[in-house]
C-alpha cells in the first residue's frame, strides 16, 4: 500500500466519524460515570494513580487502598502506563476513560482500514474491514460493565497491519513498531488482549511460513517479541514478579459453549442478555462475556472471500477456526482450550468466549477479500451496489452495539464520610464499593482483584485493630507525613522495639531515614528499631521496575538506530 496524504486525511476524518458515531450514549451523557457491574473495580483502579500523581506528586508504585496494600505499577491491570494518561490528570480519570474509549474506537477503525489497504484490498474494502472489528458487540457490552481493561484489544488492527507490512517487505523497523503497540497494550491493562494478540499472529505466521516456504514471517514475529518485551519491561518484570506471589486460580473452573451459541452470539442482533435467555448466563460467566455481534450481513460476504481468494484468506480462515474451536472451550482433552490451557500465561486465563475478539477482526478481514471481489472485474458489481452493502453493515451495526454502551452510565455511588487521615476498613460489602471507600481516604481490606491476596491487615473497627501504626512495647510512635510511596514517623522508645504498619508488607519497602531495619511482621510492614528517638521515613520503589526501565531505554535506542 502506497499512502498518500489525502487518503491519510480521509482516514483521520472517517475514523473520527466513525468513533463520534459509535460513542454516542457515553457522549450524551459526558462526564456522568457508571457504578454497575465492574464499574467500581474500574473507577479504582484509575482513581488511585490520577490521586497519586495530582495531589501527592508521586508515581503510582503502590496501591494502599486496595486489599490492606499492593503493588499498583506492577498490577496486570492498572492502565496508567499510556500517553492516554495525560487526558486523566486533565479532566479526571471519569471524563479521561470517556475520551479514551473515543479515541481507541477511531484509532481501531484507521487500524483495520490500514490492514486491509497493505494486504492490497481496496477502499471500499478497507472500509468494511476497518468497521466491522470496533463496531462488534464485544466492545460495547465489555465497556458497558466497565471491563477498560479491553480498551488495549483496538490496537489489534494496528499490531496486525504492521506485522504484514514488516513481512511482505522485509522492514525490521516495522516489526519494532508492532513491538511498540504491543508493549502498549500491556501497559493498558491487555493481558487479555496481549495473549491474544500473540496467539492469533503466530498462527497466521506459521501458515504463511508454509505457503511461503520461508522462515520469515515467524522471524519476524519472533523480533516483535522481543521488542514488545523489552519495551514493557518497566512493568512487565514486576508484574510477573507479583504474580509469582499471588498467582490467579483458575483450575476449578471448567467452561464450555455450544457451537450454536456462539454463533447466536455472532449472528443474532439480540444482544441485550435480558431478551436473550439462550445466550444470558452460560457457565459461570454472563452474556457480555459471549457477545461479538458482526451482522448476519456479513456472512455471505465471508463465504465469498474465501471462495474466490483461497490464497489471500487461508491464514486468516485457519486462526479463525483455532479461535473459534478455543471459544468452544473444554469439550475434550485435545480442544484448543484443553491444550492452550497448559501454557503458562494461558493457565491463569478464563472465559474462553472472549476469543469470539479476535475472530471478529478476521472476519472483517475476509469479508474484505468478498468485497474485493465484487468490485473487481472478476465480479463486476456497480460500485454503488457494493458501497449500499457496506452501508448496510456499518448502518446494522450502529443500531445493535452502540446502544449497549448505555450500561456505562447510570447507578449510584454510595456517601462515604471522608476521613481526615488514612484508615483501613473492612466490611462484607467494602469489595464492591472500593471506589467510594478510596475517595474517602480508606483502604478496602475485603476487596476485589484478580487474585485476593491473604492478608492480616485489620479494619478500624476490627477486633485487634490497634492502629494504623503501633509499637510492640513501651515508647510512642507518631505518623508526620502519609502518602502512598512514603510514610514519615517520630518514634521514641526507651528499648528496642519494633514498629508495626498496618499495610501489607512488600519487599519494595526500604527505610531511607533513621535507624532500623524493615521486615515483615505475620505479612505486615514492621521495623526492627533501636532505642531512641528519631524521625524514620520508609519509601516504596520497584526494583524490578528500575531493571525493566533501563533495558526499555536500550531498546528504544535501538529502535531510533533502525529508523
Amino acid at each position: 500500500m502506497k499512502g498518500t496524504l489525502r487518503e491519510g486525511i480521509l482516514i483521520a476524518v472517517g475514523a473520527l466519524t466513525f468513533a463520534l458515531a459509535f460513542t454516542y450514549p457515553i457522549l450524551r451523557h459526558f462526564g456522568q460515570p457508571g457504578f454497575n457491574n465492574d464499574w467500581d473495580f474500574t473507577w479504582q483502579l484509575h482513581w488511585v494513580p490520577y490521586l497519586t500523581v495530582v495531589h501527592f506528586h508521586q508515581f503510582p508504585f503502590w496501591n494502599p487502598y486496595k486489599c490492606g496494600g499492593m503493588p499498583m505499577l506492577a498490577n496486570p491491570q492498572a492502565r496508567f502506563l499510556t500517553p492516554f494518561f495525560l487526558l486523566h490528570l486533565i479532566w479526571g480519570p471519569v471524563v479521561g476513560l470517556q475520551l479514551e474509549i473515543v479515541m481507541h474506537l477511531a484509532i481501531a477503525w484507521a487500524g483495520g482500514y490500514v490492514l486491509a489497504r497493505a494486504m492490497g484490498r481496496s477502499a471500499l474494502a478497507a472500509i468494511l474491514c476497518g468497521s466491522l472489528f470496533p463496531g462488534s458487540s464485544w466492545f460495547y457490552l465489555h465497556m458497558g460493565v466497565g471491563q477498560a481493561v479491553f480498551l488495549p484489544a483496538l490496537y489489534l488492527p494496528w499490531f496486525l497491519a504492521l506485522l504484514w507490512i514488516a513481512t511482505e517487505q522485509r522492514k525490521l523497523f516495522m516489526a519494532a513498531l508492532s513491538g511498540v503497540v504491543l508493549a502498549l497494550m500491556f501497559f493498558e491493562g491487555g493481558v487479555y488482549s496481549v495473549t491474544q494478540a500473540g496467539l492469533f499472529a503466530g498462527l497466521l505466521g506459521l501458515v504463511l511460513a508454509i505457503q511461503w516456504r520461508s522462515g520469515w514471517p515467524l522471524m519476524v514475529l519472533g523480533i516483535a517479541s522481543l521488542f514488545a518485551a523489552g519495551l514493557a519491561a518497566p512493568k512487565l518484570l514486576p508484574s510477573f514478579e507479583l504474580m509469582q506471589q499471588l498467582p490467579r486460580p483458575t483450575g476449578f473452573i471448567v467452561e464450555s459453549h455450544r457451537i450454536q451459541e456462539l454463533l447466536a452470539a455472532l449472528f443474532s442482533r439480540i444482544q441485550n442478555p435480558a431478551l436473550h435467555p439462550q445466550l444470558y448466563g452460560i457457565g459461570q460467566f454472563s452474556f457480555w462475556e459471549i457477545g461479538a455481534y458482526v451482522s448476519p450481513l456479513v456472512a455471505p460476504l465471508v463465504l465469498l472471500g474465501i471462495i474466490t481468494r483461497p490464497r489471500q484468506t487461508l491464514p486468516w480462515l485457519i486462526a479463525s477456526l483455532v479461535v473459534f474451536g478455543a471459544a468452544i472451550g473444554d469439550v475434550s482433552r485435545y480442544a484448543p482450550w484443553s491444550l492452550f490451557h497448559h501454557l503458562p500465561i494461558f493457565s491463569s486465563e478464563r472465559v474462553v468466549a472472549r476469543f469470539l475478539i479476535p475472530l471478529t477482526l478476521a472476519l472483517g478481514v475476509i469479508a474484505a477479500c468478498g468485497v474485493d471481489f465484487l468490485t473487481s472485474s472478476e465480479g463486476r458489481f456497480p460500485l454503488w451496489v457494493v458501497g449500499t452493502m457496506v452501508a448496510t453493515v456499518v448502518l446494522d451495526l450502529w443500531l445493535v452495539s452502540p446502544p449497549l454502551l448505555l450500561q456505562a452510565v447510570g447507578g449510584t455511588e454510595p456517601t462515604i464520610p471522608v476521613s481526615a487521615s488514612f484508615q483501613q476498613v473492612n466490611g462484607r460489602f467494602i469489595r464492591f464499593n472500593m471506589y467510594a471507600w478510596t475517595r474517602a481516604n480508606q483502604g478496602t481490606v475485603n476487596c476485589y482483584e484478580y487474585a485476593e491476596p491473604q492478608t492480616t491487615v485489620l479494619g478500624y473497627r476490627q477486633p485487634g485493630y490497634r492502629g494504623e501504626q503501633y509499637l510492640n512495647g513501651p515508647g510512642s510512635i507518631k505518623l508526620l507525613r502519609w502518602t502512598p510511596n512514603v510514610l514519615t514517623y517520630e518514634v521514641d522508645l526507651s528499648q528496642p522495639g519494633v514498629a508495626t504498619i498496618n499495610q501489607n508488607y512488600d519487599r519494595g519497602w526500604r527505610l531511607v531515614r533513621g535507624q532500623g531495619r524493615v521486615f515483615s511482621s505475620q505479612g505486615l510492614l514492621a521495623l526492627c528499631l533501636p532505642r531512641g528517638r528519631q524521625r524514620l521515613e520508609i519509601t516504596y520503589h520497584s526494583p524490578p521496575t528500575v531493571i525493566g526501565t533501563i533495558i526499555a531505554l536500550a531498546v528504544i535506542g535501538f529502535i531510533v538506530a533502525l529508523y
